[in-house]
């Protein structure tokens, strides 16, 4: 496939997913497997149930938004440490930690959210997380 192809509407039901090399936009929806990405530089959106995240950017050269959601495993986004973003990120049951100094919010009974930006601020990402963890890691 070209590196910028398109990938949308991806849904996979039992089974994971490996996604090298592509820059264009990547749409999907996952039961029960795992994600790992490496080199995205678009839009992305992903839902999952039963599975981990673990996706880098390389740069947010194409990219308007980013929105990732999981019910049950984790999430790990890794950024690139001069990366300008704007994050948002919620959890119910879990932990988020990030390495860009962004501080995590503890809600008195449950959840945990962290609202902040990278850089000057830019595309918007969006972290939802029902059991797991949220990572936002610098590479």
């Amino acid at each position: 496939m070209p590196d910028d192809v398109r990938l949308d509407g991806i849904e996979l039901v039992n089974g994971s997913l490996e996604i090298k090399g592509v820059t264009g936009e990547f749409d999907a929806e996952l039961v029960n497997g795992n994600l790992k990405s490496d080199g995205l530089t678009s839009s992305t959106r992903v839902e999952m149930v039963n599975g981990d995240m673990d996706i880098q950017y390389t740069n947010f050269d194409n990219a308007k938004a980013i929105n990732l959601e999981s019910v049950n495993g984790d999430i790990k986004l890794h950024l690139l440490a001069g990366t300008n973003a704007t994050i948002n990120a919620e959890i119910v049951s879990g932990q988020i930690s990030n390495e860009f100094g962004m501080e995590v919010i503890k809600h008195k009974y449950v959840g945990s959210e962290m609202h902040g930006t990278i850089g000057n601020g830019g595309v918007e990402i969006a972290l939802e997380n029902v059991n797991g963890r949220i990572a936002v890691n610098s590479i």
